[in-house]
């Protein structure tokens, strides 16, 4: 009895930690997942070109990637390296509307893109650019970065989070 009485302190603390453990939040609906791969350059840029039909659901998309790390995702100059080129294309795919390549490249299929509105289209190539930022798909309906387009079109605190994580990982390399 004594025995209990004088470890009794540090059980119940054992055991809270053990509790604590546990309500860990698992994978799923909470959790991010970064790309093996971003477009981002060594000096924390993501610098682009091209041109597209979507030029103003583009803008509307980089400002809101900006809106949480004010110059990161910006315009092609004379004195930069081009990170990503925007193309418009005709793809026959009956479930792809855009994609982000790993060689540099977001396609926008306009035989798709064309079908849905503005904002629509502004969440489509957010999502695309958070791919060319290193994130990557996540299991929330409430984030811009699930996996299927659900009408989402503004970044919620799992993108947030993966994109902080995203330039954790950009400031390493």
């Amino acid at each position: 009895m004594m025995y209990i009485k004088k470890y009794r302190k540090r059980f119940i603390a054992l055991f809270l930690c053990c509790m604590s453990l546990l309500s860990i939040p698992s994978y799923g609906a909470t959790t991010y997942t970064l790309q093996r791969w971003n477009l981002v350059d060594s000096g924390g840029h993501l610098d682009w070109d091209g041109s597209s039909k979507y030029m103003k659901e583009w803008t509307n998309s980089v400002n809101t990637w900006n809106a949480q790390k004010k110059g990161v995702i910006r315009a092609d100059r004379w004195n930069t390296i081009e990170d990503v080129e925007i193309i418009d294309k005709n793809y026959y795919d009956d479930r792809t509307i855009a994609n982000t390549w790993s060689d540099g490249r977001i396609e926008f299929y306009t035989n798709f893109m064309d079908k849905y509105s503005f904002k629509d289209r502004q969440a489509i190539i957010t999502h695309e650019l958070g791919h060319a930022l290193g994130l990557g798909h996540n299991e929330s309906k409430e984030s811009i970065m699930y996996c299927e387009y659900v009408g989402v079109t503004a970044l919620d605190s799992i993108d947030k989070k993966a994109y902080k994580a995203a330039q954790t990982w950009w400031s390493k390399y």
